[in-house]
C-alpha cells in the first residue's frame, strides 16, 4: 500500500521558506556575479572624428526607451577610459587587425561586406558597430576607435552609464 504524505501547515510553511531562501540565495549569487564582472564587461564603443570632434555611433531604439523610462535628457555623454585601459581593450579584441581585415573586405568584396554587415551591425554588439562606422567612414588617421562609457544626463545633473 502506498503511504500518502501528510501536509501540515508547518511542511507547507517550511517549504515556502526553503523556496524564499533559495531565491535569496540566487539573488545574492547574481549581485556576486554582477561586482564580479563590473570592469570586465562594462564597456561601450564608438568613433570619433578628431578633425570635427564628431561622434559616430549609432542611436538604437532602446537608448530613446532608456532616456524616456528613467527620465534622461540631453544628448550622450561619452566619457573615454584612460589610455592605457582603451589600449588594453584595444588590443586585447584585436580592434585594429579587425578593422584591417574588415576595411580589405569593404575595399575587395563589397558584397560579402555586406553580408557580413547584416549579421554584426546590430544592438548590444558596440565593438563591431563601432568598427563597421570606422571603415564606412574612411578608415583615416582622423578616425579614433574609442572605448569607455556612454549615458545621459539624470535630473539631479549626474550621468546615468548605460552599461555599468
Amino acid at each position: 500500500m502506498i503511504q500518502k504524505k501528510k501536509y501540515t501547515t508547518t511542511n507547507r510553511t517550511n517549504q515556502a521558506n526553503n523556496h524564499n531562501q533559495t531565491i535569496n540565495q540566487s539573488n545574492e549569487q547574481n549581485q556576486n556575479q554582477k561586482q564580479n564582472m563590473s570592469g570586465t564587461i562594462s564597456y561601450h564603443c564608438w568613433v570619433v572624428d578628431t578633425d570635427t570632434g564628431k561622434v559616430i555611433d549609432p542611436e538604437w531604439p532602446s537608448y530613446r526607451f532608456t532616456k524616456e523610462i528613467r527620465n534622461l535628457e540631453g544628448e550622450t555623454q561619452y566619457q573615454k577610459y584612460p589610455h592605457e585601459r582603451m589600449e588594453k581593450l584595444v588590443n586585447q579584441h584585436r580592434f585594429q587587425e579587425q578593422a584591417e581585415n574588415l576595411k580589405y573586405m569593404y575595399d575587395t568584396n563589397p558584397r560579402a561586406y555586406e553580408g557580413m554587415k547584416r549579421m554584426l551591425f546590430i544592438e548590444n554588439n558596440c565593438s563591431q558597430n563601432a568598427l563597421f562606422s570606422f571603415v564606412e567612414n574612411g578608415a583615416g588617421k582622423n578616425l579614433e576607435f574609442c572605448v569607455g562609457r556612454m549615458g545621459w544626463k539624470q535630473q539631479d545633473g549626474k550621468v546615468f552609464w548605460e552599461y555599468e
